[in-house]
């Protein structure tokens, strides 16, 4: 049922491959991103746990579009296949933005690569071991929800996964308070010094 995904730049290469689509993630969708890695910066959106049924940040990844930047999507179980790539992508700048348990996964791998990040924006991290700074990482902001105690379905799987909130490693925290919900990504991203420089939203 669940079984990682990453979808690269077509002119990308790297071993071993993993699927493009699955659940809710079309096969046409990954095919269609026309999107090369000759670009001088490279950005990572990472998914949470059911992202490839919500699709809740893939979503973003499919609009944005920037002149500059190539683009990868992964699932959030797609992290621990990604150190072998950041290391080919080094003379590139790399951003990263994770959502829930893929910015866990995330921030797990930036831990322990040598690549250096340029930009890492995680979205309401949940995860049931505490956050580690990143030394190679320039600039960390952490967008978070004050409340996760309602009855909304992505919130209930928030609290399970035991919502991280402010994170004392990263350079930025904000907050955003109820109504606002653990897959309010629009929001999030608003909020987001990323937000106005990349185009983020359109």
């Amino acid at each position: 049922m669940f079984s990682p995904i990453l979808i690269t730049p077509l002119d990308f290469q790297y071993s071993p491959k993993l699927p493009t689509f699955g659940n809710q993630i079309k096969q046409n969708e990954g095919d269609f991103v026309q999107n090369s890695i000759e670009k001088e910066k490279v950005i990572f959106f990472i998914g949470g746990f059911m992202d490839s049924f919500t699709r809740a940040l893939f979503e973003y990844f499919l609009q944005f579009s920037h002149q500059d930047f190539a683009k990868f999507y992964g699932t959030y179980d797609s992290a621990p296949y990604l150190d072998p790539i950041l290391q080919t992508l080094q003379e590139k700048e790399i951003y990263f933005i994770s959502h829930s348990w893929g910015a866990c996964n995330t921030i797990k791998l930036l831990a322990r690569t040598q690549a250096p990040i340029k930009h890492l924006l995680t979205l309401d991290d949940v995860s049931y071991t505490s956050p580690l700074p990143l030394h190679q990482v320039k600039y960390w902001e952490n967008v978070y929800i004050t409340s996760h105690y309602s009855l909304d379905r992505s919130n209930l799987v928030a609290l399970i996964g035991h919502p991280q909130k402010s994170i004392k490693y990263a350079n930025t925290n904000i907050p955003l308070d109820p109504p606002y919900t653990h897959t309010s990504i629009k929001a999030m991203l608003e909020r987001s010094k990323l937000y106005a420089e990349l185009g983020l939203i359109h």
